[in-house]
Order: structure tokens, then C-alpha cells, then sequence
């Protein structure tokens, strides 16, 4: 019997990288002889259930950013491109790769091989699961000699599955929330039973082509919103204009605790990493979403990951039930330290108060602006809560899809209509902007094709901003900045600013 011995050049060790409300990336090695980046990975609460309803899973979405050490602060990160070969990587025995498309132990082919999907190899539910070891051969590392900076993220993310679903609940037509319906006469929900083209209608008829998402084929969600905590990790990997222009500002407003500049390599960082990142315009959004190689959603497919494939009910939340209490109330208090462990206690599920919190983070200072704002990811979700209800989730298990804060999504209207499901491709132009043609841009000159749903922590004046099918900006046409908003998250004007405006009440997420 022959033995072989690898001499592994390790040009790097990262300790920890702790990118989700759970995940864990650690031990990063690389090795350039054999063009190699090992890795552990592990994950709190995950699951995969059995075939047939609602027949879904998490998983991780794994992609590598490296660059010279001794690189000035001037040069770019390059996105690690994944051999197309399976048998070149190594995967531990709790985990598979999986394409979006649903193929196992596969990549996805060029020029989408800029990461892999991971989940778990068999059925069940993993609460506390022990690391898995990875190793993936990447095609355009540099040859030996070299010496790197090699960054290793994760992103924690939700199957959806192929299915017919309800877009709009059937409520009685109203400017305020101008809900897709059948047609201007008929208020009817619409089925949404495969990808064609296909007419619907708001205050106006709408004719959606095929290619935009409609929500019925299968895709990939982020579990959670951009923490600060990833959103400090993509802009330590930016440089220059495109580092400025990205960076939200606003440090300790609204719970914001995302700091910069600093010093380098971490000009930016936060002391709340696992908290929902908000200040994020629509150019924020997207440049963050080009650059982990997932794209936008779009209002479709948020109504899809919410309702799954359950009849619609007129005003319904994320959990699927039309109660604001007594689980659907606001959280109003935040117990233990807020370092990932905080949990809210009591009958919650939801983020959309606009008192002052009285705990947590709150007992800090004395302004309105360190006491209102976005919790941790994932916070309703704590041990003792099981259920879609009490935890907030949508249909799928995806968190805090009502409240915390407003997510960006494409709309099935104007502009939107040219939105495609391109992904990113890991690299923003030079001004930190995103570089799909398809996607809506950050300065548009006519009707805006992007909308927020789901709500936020300031929408407890007016809750039904909050439910699934409320539309209430679609006709927006400029997004202004928190001058143009009334105290309880109502926009009073959509003057003066484009897409590029920032609120104390916008972030989002991202799907593959």
C-alpha cells in the first residue's frame, strides 16, 4: 500500500470568523502547491426535512476573497473562482455541496463557480452540530511563493423549492397598500403556478414578462438580514472611493454601531456584529449583494418565502396569522448583554416598536437615537420558542421577514420589470457600485423599479406596513432620507433623493 503525504504551505491562519447568528468559520489554511483552501464550518439551529412539504433546508453559502500581503491598501481583493471538477474538493461527512438547481455534489459552472452552497447530508435537525473540515481547490489562486490575505465567508441561507404559490391576499383595493390583485376591477389574489409571463394588476395593469422572478422556481434566501458584522467584513475588503461610498455612516444612531474609518486592515468595525445593519440605501444593498455573488429579491419571491404554499389571509404577518397580540406585539425590552446571547423575553416575535427600549443597549445613554432601532438577527428564535408563530418565521424559516428593518426588493412594476435572476460576480466598479445591467440602478432617471416590504422597527403607528402583501410604496418614485420620514416610519414626501438616500430604517437581504 502506497502513502501519501501532502506538504500543506500554510500562508495563513484565521482563528474565527463568526459571520452568522451561529456560523463559525475557523482554521483557514491555504495551500497554494496544490491550489487548495481548507477550512472548518460549523452551524447553530439548522435542519433539513424530509421529502414532501414544506420539503426545504438551510445551508451556507462558502465564497473566498484573497489578495498580497503585501498589497498596498490601495489594491483590490480577488474573488476565488471554485474548480468545476467536484472530485477536486473535500467535503466532511455531515456536510454536501449542492447547486442551486438542486444537483448534488456539483458546482456550478462557469462563470457562476464563485462559491458553494453547503448543507446537511442527511435528515433532521441540528441544534448544536460539531464542525465539518472543507476543502475546495480554487482555479486562480497564485502560484507558490506567494503570500496572502485569504478571507473565508459565509452566509447562512434558506432553500425555497419549486411551488405554486398566492401573490396577494384578496383585500379590498386601497391606495395605501396597492396589493397585486387580478386586475384593476377584481381584487382576487393571483396564483402564481409557474415562470411565464403572466398579467396582474395594482392601481394600474401590469404586464410581468418571463424572465423577471416570479417567486415560483426554487432559490436560496438569506436566513437572516446583513448584520453589521458581514456588512464591516465587505467593506474591509473595499478600497478607496468605493470603501467611502459604501460605508453608511451614522455611527450610534439608531443602534447603529458600525465605526469608520479606522485603522487598516479593520478600518471598519462594530461591537455588535450579530445586530441587523440598517442605514443601507438601495446602492448599499446591491453593491454588498454583487459582491457575495447573490443578487437582489424580488417582491414575488418575498411574498413566496413568507406564505409559502399556504392559501393567503387578508393582512397576515410573516408568521402567517393576522394577531398583533399576543404574539405578534413588538418587543419592548432586551434581556442579558447584547453580544449574541441577548434574547427578548415574554410573548414577542417581532420588531416594529417605536418606544424607547428600556433594557439592553438602552441603558446606555439617555437620546431617543441609542434607544430605538434594529435588534440581533435571529433574536426571536431562542431555545425555549419551536414554533413558525412564536419565533416570527416565515413558512421556510426565514427570520424577521416582518419588522426590524425594511427589506429592499425589486418590484414586479415600472423599471423592475427588466430585472433578471443574474447573480453577482464578486467585484464593484470603481465607485463601490454594482455592475449587473439587469438589476435596478442606484441612480435611476425615471420611475424607480425597486420597493421595500416587510416593515421595521418604526412601523408600530402603522402596522399594516408590516404585512405580506402590502405594497405601499410602489409608486415611489425617489427614496429621500430620514428628514423626509415622519416620526413613525410614514413617508411623508418622496422629494429630493435618489436610490443612494440612507434611513435609520433600511436593510435587507440578499438570494441565490
Amino acid at each position: 500500500m502506497i502513502k501519501k503525504f501532502f506538504i500543506f504551505i500554510i500562508l495563513i491562519f484565521l482563528t474565527k470568523f463568526v459571520l452568522g447568528n451561529g456560523l463559525t468559520i475557523s482554521n483557514v489554511a491555504v495551500d497554494l502547491t496544490n491550489s487548495i483552501v481548507r477550512f472548518d464550518i460549523k452551524w447553530q439551529n439548522s435542519w433539513r426535512t424530509p421529502a414532501g412539504v414544506p420539503d426545504n433546508w438551510d445551508a451556507v453559502w462558502v465564497f473566498v476573497k484573497f489578495r498580497d500581503c503585501s498589497s498596498t491598501i490601495s489594491t483590490n481583493f480577488t474573488h476565488g473562482l471554485i474548480s468545476t471538477t467536484f472530485s477536486d474538493h473535500y467535503v466532511g461527512a455531515g456536510l454536501q455541496m449542492i447547486r442551486t438547481d438542486g444537483t448534488i455534489d456539483a458546482i456550478e459552472a462557469a462563470p457562476e463557480n464563485t462559491g458553494v452552497l453547503l448543507r446537511r447530508s442527511t435528515d433532521g435537525y441540528y441544534p448544536n452540530e460539531s464542525s465539518d473540515s472543507i476543502q475546495l481547490k480554487l482555479t486562480n489562486l497564485p502560484g507558490v511563493g506567494a503570500n496572502l490575505d485569504t478571507r473565508v465567508y459565509g452566509i447562512e441561507m434558506v432553500y425555497i423549492p419549486t411551488a405554486q404559490f398566492y401573490m396577494g391576499d384578496g383585500e379590498a383595493y386601497a391606495a395605501t397598500k396597492l396589493k397585486i390583485r387580478q386586475t384593476t376591477a377584481v381584487n382576487t389574489y393571483v396564483t402564481i403556478s409557474n415562470e411565464n409571463a403572466i398579467a396582474v394588476a395594482s392601481d394600474v395593469a401590469i404586464n410581468i414578462p418571463a424572465a423577471y422572478p416570479k417567486g415560483y422556481q426554487s432559490f436560496y434566501i438569506m436566513k437572516y438580514e446583513i448584520t453589521e458584522g458581514l456588512y464591516a467584513e465587505f467593506l474591509n475588503t473595499l478600497t478607496g472611493v468605493a470603501s467611502v461610498n459604501r460605508y453608511p455612516a451614522n455611527y450610534n444612531s439608531y443602534r447603529n454601531l458600525l465605526k469608520g474609518p479606522g485603522t487598516f486592515p479593520d478600518l471598519y468595525t462594530t461591537t455588535r456584529p450579530h445586530r441587523a445593519q440598517n442605514f443601507l440605501s438601495w446602492a448599499d444593498i446591491t453593491a454588498f449583494l454583487e459582491w457575495a455573488c447573490l443578487r437582489p429579491m424580488s417582491e414575488m419571491e418575498y411574498e413566496k418565502t413568507c406564505r409559502g404554499t399556504t392559501l393567503h389571509v387578508v393582512n397576515e404577518y410573516s408568521w402567517g396569522a393576522t394577531a398583533a397580540t399576543p404574539n405578534g406585539i413588538p418587543a419592548t425590552g432586551i434581556a442579558g448583554a447584547e453580544d449574541g446571547t441577548e434574547y427578548v423575553p415574554g410573548a414577542y416575535n417581532c420588531n416594529y416598536w417605536i418606544a424607547d427600549f428600556t433594557s439592553g443597549d438602552g441603558l446606555s445613554g439617555t437620546a431617543t437615537t441609542t434607544k430605538r432601532g434594529p435588534v440581533r438577527v435571529g433574536i426571536f428564535a431562542n431555545t425555549s420558542t419551536s414554533t413558525r408563530l412564536v419565533s416570527g418565521a416565515t413558512y421556510y424559516g426565514v427570520m424577521e421577514m416582518t419588522g426590524n428593518v425594511w427589506e429592499w426588493a425589486v418590484k414586479c412594476q415600472d423599471l423592475g420589470l427588466n430585472f433578471t435572476r443574474e447573480w453577482g460576480r464578486g467585484s464593484l466598479d470603481a465607485n463601490g457600485n454594482h455592475q449587473r445591467t439587469t438589476w435596478p440602478s442606484v441612480t435611476p432617471s425615471a420611475t424607480v423599479g425597486v420597493i421595500v416590504r416587510g416593515g421595521s422597527w418604526a412601523s408600530a403607528a402603522i402596522p399594516e406596513m408590516c404585512q405580506v402583501s402590502n405594497r405601499r410604496f410602489a409608486n415611489a418614485i425617489t427614496w429621500g432620507t430620514a428628514a423626509n420620514w415622519g416620526a413613525n416610519g410614514v413617508i411623508t414626501i418622496y422629494a429630493t433623493a435618489a436610490t443612494t438616500a440612507r434611513t435609520s430604517y433600511f436593510g435587507g437581504r440578499g438570494v441565490r
